[in-house]
């Protein structure tokens, strides 16, 4: 499927609080290359999995999870949390990952500019996102996809032991909007 053509049949909906949703989540999460591009980088097994999952998944305040389906099958995931670097008004970290058949097919570029008009209608203005610095196809999916590199430092990861290096990107909306309007913009 070429670029010009990803966006047929596309949508986002809302990811289920249910065991079929979470163990499509899993499976992609538990991917090794997923993992390999992860801060948290640890095999889940499903009871840990699932229990994260109803208790963590879906973060009180921001908008619930959503797959993006393209012709009735999920292709990529998309979580939104309170930002790390502390909380902020009108500010939501995301979190992406592409199904690992679907992956170099442009579904992780269009997820995200379908996120801009659901966080937009949720009262989000600013969007955030925390990237490995090793991960280079997420530093190129979100610079494509107009998020501006604010830095890098090194994070600490619960479980990780040491510091993992890593870069910030936003993206603020109302100026994205603008720019799509203007034609100028992703």
């Amino acid at each position: 499927m070429g670029p010009d053509r990803v966006t047929e049949g596309c949508r986002l909906q809302p990811v289920a609080l249910a065991e079929q949703d979470a163990r499509t989540i899993m499976a992609w999460r538990n991917d090794p290359t997923t993992r390999a591009a992860s801060f948290d980088t640890a095999h889940r097994s499903w009871p840990e999995f699932w229990d994260e999952f109803r208790k963590r998944y879906a973060t009180a305040g921001m908008p619930t999870p959503h797959f993006l389906i393209c012709d009735g099958i999920p292709v990529a995931y998309l979580r939104f949390d309170p930002p790390r670097t502390g909380p902020e008004d009108g500010t939501a970290e995301i979190s992406i990952n592409v199904a690992p058949a679907e992956r170099g097919k442009g579904y992780g570029r269009l997820a995200l500019r379908l996120a801009d008009d659901l966080l937009a209608a949720n009262g989000i203005a600013r969007i955030h996102a925390l990237v490995k610095e090793d991960n280079t196809v997420s530093l190129r999916l979100f610079a494509a996809a107009g998020y501006r590199e604010t830095g890098r430092d090194r994070i600490d990861v619960p479980g990780r032991g040491q510091p993992v290096a890593a870069v910030h990107f936003v993206r603020d909306l109302e100026t994205a909007a603008a720019e799509r309007k203007a034609g100028t913009g992703h």
